[in-house]
């Protein structure tokens, strides 16, 4: 997420080059990224799932939302437009899901624990996740 925002900061200075080469790299890590969840949730499924209800883990998956937009911007300024649709509608459909499941799937466990004592900053990732779905689509608008 880091490097595409990075990637589109420079892009803004004018460094076309080097803001490039931030894209690929970030690209190239999403997928990474992207083939490690994929497989977790073969290889431990249960985890991921205890992980989804934790108030300490469970915010931490709308970063993946983030990361999509943010390729997004930086994928349609390099003319890869179809290629930013794509990303900005997986990224939407992940916080439609996690949006709405996932706090409620976290306030609604019951572990014995106070949720409120065991809960962090991480929740604040959601209002995160939920602002840069509004600058692909004005980009791509």
């Amino acid at each position: 997420m880091v490097t595409g925002i990075v990637s589109v900061g420079v892009r803004t200075a004018g460094a076309d080059g080097a803001a490039l080469v931030m894209l690929v790299l970030g690209v190239l890590i999403a997928a990474v990224l992207a083939v490690l969840y994929i497989a977790r949730w073969i290889r431990h499924r249960d985890r991921m799932r205890r992980d989804a209800k934790s108030p300490e883990s469970a915010f931490g998956y709308f970063t993946v939302v983030a990361a999509c937009s943010v390729l997004a911007v930086g994928l349609q300024a390099e003319g890869f437009g179809t290629v930013s649709v794509v990303l900005l509608g997986i990224g939407a459909a992940i916080w439609i899901g996690l949006g709405y499941g996932l706090p409620w799937q976290v306030l609604m466990t019951r572990d014995g624990e106070p949720i409120l004592a065991r809960s962090n900053g991480s929740w604040f990732v959601r209002s995160v996740a939920s602002g840069p779905g509004r600058g692909p689509a004005a980009v791509l608008g």
